[in-house]
């Protein structure tokens, strides 16, 4: 419970921060999309390579991993959602390493763009890309899942139809 309270202040705190970076002169943000794009590039060819490559890796060596090629997929997939320690690292700039403060708002506000966007996109999809990568066996299942409302409606009726049956029986 307490951490779902931390996660709720570090996410409006990423929301708010938003608009400390706007250019009071000319009311725009700082940044540039081609940097944006080369990030997100980076971010996908790194995590795919960081997974796959390393699981290619342990099989050159004689290591046969119990995780399937659609089940790594989804590991590459979950992995792209960045976080809010991207940003923090990204606040932690040295103002020695980039001198002017323009550049150092363009790569915040990259960084903040990169968070909210792949939180708000990959983690809205993660349930689609689960149930068509990864999904969920039979002895998985719940009651509850592919099950229409009608159908447990009608189920919870009949168990108490039955259940009044066995009382006046019963008497």
């Amino acid at each position: 419970m307490i951490g779902f309270g931390f996660e709720a202040f570090v996410f409006a705190y990423l929301g708010l921060s938003f608009f400390s970076y706007v250019d009071t002169e000319h009311w725009t943000y700082p940044w540039s999309w081609n940097f944006i794009l080369v990030e997100l590039f980076i971010c996908l060819v790194a995590r795919f390579m960081g997974t796959v490559g390393l699981i290619a890796l342990m099989r050159v060596f004689g290591h046969k991993p119990k995780v399937t090629f659609k089940q790594l997929l989804f590991i590459c997939y979950a992995g792209l959602i960045r976080g809010a320690i991207a940003f923090g690292l990204v606040l932690k700039l040295d103002e020695n390493l980039v001198p002017d403060e323009n550049s150092r708002n363009v790569i915040t506000t990259t960084a903040l763009t990169l968070v909210v966007s792949t939180t708000i996109v990959f983690g809205g999809c993660m349930p689609l890309v689960q149930n068509f990568l990864v999904p969920a066996v039979d002895s998985e299942k719940t009651e509850y899942d592919n099950a229409d409302i009608e159908e447990v409606d009608e189920e919870e009726e009949d168990s108490h139809e039955d259940k009044e049956n066995k009382i006046n029986s019963s008497k």
